[in-house]
């Protein structure tokens, strides 16, 4: 039999009228709710460009596909056609919802049953996929009871001369939809139907489709690597660090129910600061309050010369992932720590992350009455928006020498905030004007993340769903509360003289640590209108005192063991800091009509700051959490249960790869040492070949503009692909001052036979808070891939390209 419903020439069987029930409404959804979908697909995109937009979305539309759905689409490499007609439901509704881009969700939002009376192509969809995961996916008698289905029956028949009626303007289905209601079914009939609905099932489906990871955790997908109950996320900050965790069942039940760490009774109790401390041997011994107090004693006793204490070591990261050659960060990059000795950055920074790593876990295993937890874990780490791919790679490679192999995300710490403050949004905030406003959809904010070390500054847009939308890339710079403490220090080897303030670090390292501290705690205070701080100067620094040596001498006074600065000078030191963000604000709210401000961070806790802030946008709305310097850590728990709450980015810089262009005129080419002879051809060596434009809108897991390369020599069985950015829009060569090597990928083609022209086409993929890069054998289907890494890229041998004519 067809798909209409009709006669049959087989004799009829009997039913019971609920399994009768249930036979009607598979065939309802298999043919006519089916065909509905395939021309709604057909309508966002056109039948001969489908198969170019799967392969485009391939990487990220297997993510959400079981194996069956998969063989439908992507059934053998070079696999040319496909219609609509060849799929499924369940696929259908994957495909809708993930690369049909001008498809809006339903009111109610994906993957959640739509409002009654909404009549729009995505409700439908959703009350297509909602109603027979209810009567197949999740039931397994194969009945439906008489009140069910003629509720079932009448939503659907409504939703299908609706949908009719607004794709064609015409009503045929009524009549079909009759005949299904009233007619007899054979035996084979009913197998076939039942059969057709159960084959399309997935049992995921009845969750968001984003990605996979967002799915909650139950018996059936519980071994997934992507599924665990427990999200875990360590906030490694410059000045501070912490952690913190939450599980799923928590976060359905009150998605604010998240545990963060308390280190001690001081008023930062649930962050600790970010200082490791490894002995003689290189070995870690501590880190946080007990590395400080430790290192503390070790001076006391004249014992730490052959130590090693690092503090505030994550800026150092962020200075070697600059736009010179000269600092780039490597595998190989070193850091010092406070008196001048180095070790590598890598080791410092795995071994800093594992302890924080094995610390979670430990309290873990509090929480679950001294047993180790057996279910996976989904690991978070926050690093600044405006890092580099470098640094954000050196980062996970860091966190994969720490143990943490698998299941891990990076985090974007102003994302992260901002997911926690959607969440806070009708309790918490402080400002009472604003606290209901914020995060409505088509809302859009600026989002200031002031941090120990970076500011990272960005907006976003609320979109419906649950949903943020970068508008603009995230900029700032070394801007954050050490910045201040870096001005205060310069004042102090001023007035105690350059050389006796390094003695004085190198020999009496627990008074350095006092004098850190006790700065600490008086910038807690500091507004625009305090009078003046008193610092307490350790004993070894007393009676070397000269304040007429700094240029600040007039709002300094030297006095017994006290060092007074007085307001001007407090001013004038944090002006020159909160002038830089205040700066850079007014100069995004130039470029874009922003009514809010939400101030997020450490810093941001700052009173000097809020009222710069205040002051300098008072037609704004200013607006700071609280604990806002938990914003961050807690956020990042939110976006590792919730990573595809963040729907599109973008480009900080242009991304492209290295290739070699034939020369048509040699006039052309101004460098004659570009000019390279291969086979007889003429080609220019070292062009940029750009796949993504700076500032572009980047969709997550969508591939970016796709191209084509051939071989340049016939017997070439490699091709590799250089990649590089560049903070130029339109840059013309890999070695411009303004490009940087990011890493490569090797593409087989072995098969020689058909010698230059052996097409591998190449894209660009941002998937989450990283990128990745495809090179796929144009007539194998093989694809070749690989995120963006640090390491550096030297090699001399290469395996040259040309773009395809």
């Amino acid at each position: 039999m067809g798909d209409k419903a009709g006669p049959s020439d087989t004799p009829f069987f009997n039913l019971d009228k609920l399994s009768e029930n249930y036979i009607r409404l598979c065939r309802l959804i298999t043919t006519i709710c089916s065909s509905l979908l395939r021309h709604i697909l057909s309508n966002h995109i056109k039948p001969v460009n489908l198969r170019n937009e799967l392969d485009i979305n391939r990487t990220s539309l297997e993510q959400k596909m079981n194996t069956q759905q998969k063989k439908q689409i992507y059934l053998k490499a070079g696999c040319k056609s496909i219609e609509a007609q060849d799929l499924d439901i369940s696929v259908l509704y994957i495909l809708l919802r993930n690369i049909c881009t001008k498809l809006p969700p339903p009111k109610t939002g994906w993957g959640k049953p739509p409002q009654k009376g909404d009549n729009s192509e995505s409700a439908f969809i959703e009350r297509v996929r909602h109603i027979r995961n209810s009567i197949s996916a999740h039931n397994t008698h194969g009945k439906v009871s008489d009140t069910d289905f003629q509720q079932y029956w009448e939503e659907l028949e409504h939703s299908i001369i609706e949908m009719e009626k607004k794709l064609t303007g015409d009503v045929v289905y009524r009549g079909a939809i009759s005949a299904i209601k009233d007619m007899k079914f054979t035996k084979d009939d009913a197998e076939r139907y039942k059969l057709e609905i159960q084959q399309s099932e997935d049992q995921n489906e009845s969750e968001p489709q984003d990605l996979p990871k967002d799915r909650p955790c139950d018996g059936s997908n519980a071994k997934k690597p992507r599924c665990s109950k427990l999200v875990a996320a360590i906030d490694f900050g410059t000045a501070y660090s912490g952690h913190a965790f939450s599980s799923r069942g928590d976060f359905e039940n009150d998605p604010l129910q998240i545990k963060a760490h308390k280190w001690s009774q001081s008023l930062l109790s649930h962050k600790t600061p970010t200082s490791a401390l490894f002995d003689e041997n290189k070995t870690l011994i501590a880190f946080g309050y007990e590395a400080e107090q430790k290192f503390k004693e070790l001076s006391d006793d004249g014992k730490h010369h052959d130590h090693y204490f690092f503090e505030r070591f994550k800026m150092q990261l962020y200075n070697k992932s600059g736009d010179t050659k000269q600092t780039m960060l490597t595998n190989k990059s070193m850091i010092r720590d406070i008196s001048g000795k180095e070790l590598p950055a890598m080791y410092v920074f795995s071994k800093a992350i594992k302890y924080m790593h094995d610390h979670l876990l430990n309290k873990l295993k509090e929480e679950n009455n001294g047993e180790e937890l057996k279910e996976e874990i989904n690991w978070v780490l926050t690093v600044p928006a405006i890092w580099d791919d470098s640094a954000k790679q050196f980062m996970r490679d860091a966190a994969k020498q720490a143990g943490i192999n698998d299941n891990l995300t990076i985090a974007l710490e102003p994302e992260a905030a901002s997911m926690y403050c959607k969440k806070i949004q009708l309790v918490k905030l402080k400002e009472p004007k604003a606290e209901f406003q914020i995060f409505s959809p088509g809302n859009q904010y600026l989002i200031l993340d002031a941090g120990g070390g970076t500011v990272d500054i960005t907006i976003h847009e609320v979109l419906p769903d649950d949903r943020i939308k970068e508008l603009h890339k995230a900029t700032g710079g070394a801007w954050g509360g050490t910045y201040l403490d870096d001005e205060f220090f310069k004042i102090f080897e001023e007035c105690f003289g350059k050389d006796e303030f390094e003695e004085f670090k190198r020999d009496d390292l627990a008074g350095y640590i006092d004098l850190v501290k006790d700065l600490e705690k008086q910038k807690r205070d500091i507004s625009t209108t305090t009078p003046k701080i008193s610092l307490t100067i350790p004993p070894y620094l007393q009676n070397k005192c000269d304040i007429s040596r700094s240029k600040f001498s007039k709002g300094l006074e030297c006095k017994g063991e006290k060092l007074k600065f007085d307001g001007w000078l407090i001013n004038t030191l944090y002006s020159e800091v909160c002038d830089k963000i205040k700066e850079h604000v007014g100069n995004l709210l130039k470029e874009h009509n922003i009514d809010i401000i939400l101030m997020v961070g450490g810093f941001s806790e700052s009173l000097f700051l809020q009222e710069t802030m205040t002051k300098a946008f008072s037609n704004k709305h200013i607006v700071v959490p609280n604990e806002a310097s938990l914003a961050v850590l807690k956020g990042a728990v939110l976006f590792g249960l919730k990573p595809s709450s963040i729907i599109s980015r973008v480009a900080k810089f242009t991304y492209g790869v290295e290739t070699s262009l034939p020369i048509k005129d040699e006039e052309t080419v101004l460098d004659k040492k570009r000019i390279e002879i291969i086979d007889g051809v003429r080609y220019e060596r070292g062009v940029f070949s750009k796949h993504v434009t700076k500032g572009a809108n980047l969709e997550v897991d969508k591939a970016q503009y796709e191209m084509a390369y051939l071989p340049l020599l016939k017997t070439q069985k490699t091709i590799r692909f250089r990649v590089y950015t560049s903070s130029l829009e339109n840059p013309k060569y890999i070695d411009d001052p303004e490009c940087r090597p990011l890493g490569y990928i090797n593409v087989d083609i072995p098969d020689t036979s058909e010698e230059l022209d052996r097409k591998v086409r190449v894209r660009f993929i941002f998937g989450g808070t990283e990128i990745k890069v495809e090179g796929v054998n144009e007539r194998t289907g093989e694809i070749a891939s690989v995120k963006f890494f640090y390491s550096d890229t030297t090699e001399e041998q290469r395996f040259l390209c040309k773009p395809d004519d």
